[in-house]
């Protein structure tokens, strides 16, 4: 009689750890990846500050997508250092925004300009009350 109790309790304990398991997958599958859901989320914000036509955003998710396409398979890479890999993307990320830049009125490239320069330096600051560094390039701690 006990070891049928012992062997319901087991299985219970089996089957609410199964079910925990199985949530925490379903919320880690919805979470968007680190620095990637980060670029993302940034990009969106940025081109919603922009204030694009369509026709600009069309041309846009073109340009990203033919990146993230050369980008993957450099990632994947196994025979490549990464500095080699760092070199490549950074070399693609470059056309990238050249071509990104050409899609831009004079006026989205100030503003664009503008943003980013905020941005960077929100990240200073940021690095700085972390005791990362310098809050400005040339400054000291």
């Amino acid at each position: 009689m006990k070891t049928i109790h012992v062997k319901a309790l087991a299985a219970a304990l089996i089957s609410l750890i199964a079910v925990g398991t199985a949530q925490a997958q379903d919320q880690d599958a919805n979470r968007k990846p680190g620095r990637a859901g980060q670029r993302q989320n940034g990009m969106a914000r940025l081109m919603k500050q922009l204030d694009l036509t369509t026709e600009q955003k069309e041309k846009i998710k073109k340009i990203q997508d033919a990146t993230k396409a050369k980008v993957q398979p450099i990632r994947d890479n196994k025979s490549l250092t990464e500095e080699q890999k760092k070199d490549q993307l950074k070399a693609i990320s470059k056309d990238s925004m050249k071509q990104i830049l050409e899609v831009l009125t004079p006026e989205q490239k100030a503003k664009l300009q503008e943003l980013r320069s905020k941005q960077r330096g929100q990240r200073g600051q940021r690095a700085g009350r972390a005791g990362n560094g310098p809050a400005t390039p040339g400054a000291t701690p």
